[in-house]
């Protein structure tokens, strides 16, 4: 089956699922097949003026491909690759985003492209999602600005842990020639209380 959507208000599909601050338009189109057991979806999608919880993202586009093996949502992969322009994001401005995703079994896959003006960030890893906590893993960081890069020192990996009100950082260790920068630590998400390491 082909379909085509065209969501010319998004915020009037977001109060049906009850995310009323989504905004902007979106238009999908894709095939889906499967059976009585398996059901599978891909194909494109662009938006305009998109936003959410005060995010915003002025033009993006992108694919997807969506898997629901034996109708369990739960069991569902998702792949996809997302390109976006002026993006606004937790009040940071970013002109220029692309990501590639897979999420399964509660693991997020990506890898990144970040740039605005002469700054870029180069990242990829993966988020695992736990009962009590998320994990953030990176075995690949390049940070550049200004002529001089930053980077994950090779064979290492940074990791973030996000729960039980806490944020714990480990081993997020950069180089830029013979300078290094490391900054584990642990710091109470309520109380602001950093306790550092190093």
């Amino acid at each position: 089956i082909k379909f085509h959507v065209d969501a010319t208000n998004l915020s009037e599909i977001g109060k049906l699922f009850g995310q009323p601050e989504l905004g902007g338009s979106a238009i999908a189109d894709g095939t889906l097949t499967g059976n009585a057991t398996s059901v599978r979806t891909s194909g494109t999608i662009s938006g305009n003026d998109i936003t959410y919880k005060g995010n915003e993202a002025l033009e993006l586009s992108g694919t997807f491909d969506v898997q629901v093996p034996e109708l369990a949502v739960a069991d569902a992969r998702i792949g996809g690759e997302l390109a976006a322009n002026f993006v606004k994001v937790g009040g940071v401005e970013i002109n220029d985003v692309r990501a590639k995703i897979a999420f399964a079994a509660q693991q997020l896959d990506f890898s990144t492209n970040l740039k605005h003006d002469s700054r870029e960030l180069d990242a990829a890893g993966k988020v695992i999602f736990h009962p009590d906590h998320q994990e953030l893993h990176l075995p690949t960081l390049a940070i550049r600005a200004e002529g001089q890069e930053w980077r994950l020192v090779s064979g290492t990996e940074a990791a973030i842990q996000y729960g039980a009100d806490k944020l714990t950082v480990l081993n997020p260790k950069l180089v830029n020639g013979d300078q290094t920068i490391a900054a584990d630590g642990v710091q109470s998400v309520d109380h602001h209380d950093v306790i550092g390491r190093g």
